[in-house]
């Protein structure tokens, strides 16, 4: 159990890790840039705000570096112990702790959990197919200048129920009637899409 919440949590943080520094660098970006500037009233406030994004930023993106190089190096391991060459550059799932090595070489994959030290190594033809899927959320946006306030000239937003495309992740077919799907989250489709180009040169390329 203790695994399983341990790998649970860090697959959260691993996959929260760099979205998170590209939100917190643009806010400090802008923070920054209003500071310097002198846009409106500068205030410790905002070099407060600048800060805490700077410090986001970099224990996210070590955070990730770290969850990384840790698979990396499991992957090695299991070079040295099953005498496999996977490739430790082309983890699928990375880095999320949680992933899928490629041996071409010998035809074979391996199913890792970098967290609890788990690895599953079967044949190429344990897999027998992918695709990516995705859920869609909804969620309110401005979608322009509404009406005025009664009594000012005052402007009020105009809201929007918009539809977006989220929760992106590789879905890995295997002929295991136990557990028959293998999900890999992904930040976007563009990362989803080239997985799947990716698995199709792997499994299917000369």
């Amino acid at each position: 159990m203790s695994g399983m919440l341990r790998t649970a949590g860090t697959t959260m943080l691993a996959v929260a890790a760099l979205p998170l520094a590209g939100v917190s660098a643009l806010v400090g970006l802008f923070t920054l840039m209003q500071f310097l500037l002198g846009f409106g009233t500068r205030s410790f406030g905002d070099f407060l705000t600048f800060v805490i994004c700077a410090v986001l930023v970099f224990f996210s993106l070590r955070f990730a570096w770290r969850t990384w190089k840790k698979s990396e190096q499991f992957v090695l391991e299991m070079n040295r112990q099953h005498g496999l060459q996977l490739t430790p550059n082309m983890l699928l799932g990375a880095p999320s702790p949680v992933f899928m090595a490629f041996d071409r070489e010998n035809r074979k994959i391996a199913v890792c959990n970098a967290v609890t030290g788990d690895c599953r190594i079967e044949e190429f033809s344990h897999v027998l197919g992918w695709r990516y899927a995705w859920r869609n959320a909804d969620q309110i946006e401005i979608a322009g200048v509404g009406g005025t306030v009664r009594g000012s000239p005052m402007m009020t937003p105009r809201w929007e129920k918009t539809e977006r495309s989220t929760g992106f992740e590789v879905i890995v077919e295997v002929s295991d009637p136990a557990r028959p799907e293998l999900r890999f989250p992904m930040f976007n489709e563009s990362q989803a899409s080239q997985w799947c180009a990716r698995l199709n040169a792997i499994f299917n390329g000369q």
